[in-house]
């Protein structure tokens, strides 16, 4: 039997690893979730781990040889810039909607906010949207005002975001409303 050796991933490092385990208890095995900027598989298999064998689970990322590695640890992939508007069309291919949605791409800001416009409709309603790592760029608080801006209240922010956690170890958690299939 081979083994094959797995990669660190650096959501353990940061310490997202509660937050994680927690987005696990809430969608248990079967959820469907897209990491967006695989590299170099780490992530997607700590998903797998947490999530377990029957969560529908795709890498996506516009770099081939990264997702040739996805494609060797058995996920699906797609070969396409994060900030392709043709991206939510391809996602769909793999599932109608998704629990989780986790960008780990480029951490730029504008790719960053323009990935979240064109994904956020495939969220599912009580799905959650995670952007990794905003507190560690120079840019950091950049990000956390606008994720403030999604905050809904009576005179501003996104009809359909239900929370905003934003977690100083570098994660951005945007909670859909409504209640999960």
């Amino acid at each position: 039997m081979t083994t094959i050796e797995l990669p660190p991933t650096d959501k353990i490092s940061h310490g997202y690893a509660p937050t994680y385990e927690a987005l696990a208890h809430r969608y248990g095995p079967h959820t469907t979730l897209a990491e967006i900027g695989v590299g170099n598989g780490a992530g997607l298999l700590y998903f797998r781990r947490l999530f377990g064998p029957g969560a529908r689970i795709v890498g996506v990322d516009h770099h081939m040889g990264w997702i040739e590695e996805a494609r060797r640890f058995g996920f699906s992939a797609i070969l396409m810039d994060q900030e392709d508007p043709g991206l939510p069309d391809q996602l769909r291919l793999y599932a109608p909607e998704l629990q989780l949605i986790v960008d780990d791409a480029s951490h730029a800001y504008e790719a960053t906010i323009a990935t979240y416009d064109h994904l956020w409709p495939l969220v599912a309603p009580g799905g959650t949207y995670v952007v990794e790592d905003w507190s560690h760029l120079s840019y950091g608080p950049r990000f956390a005002e606008w994720a403030e801006g999604l905050i809904p209240t009576p005179r501003h922010g996104v009809a359909d975001v239900h929370e905003v956690r934003i977690i100083p170890e570098g994660l951005i958690v945007i909670t859909k409303t409504g209640a999960l299939a």
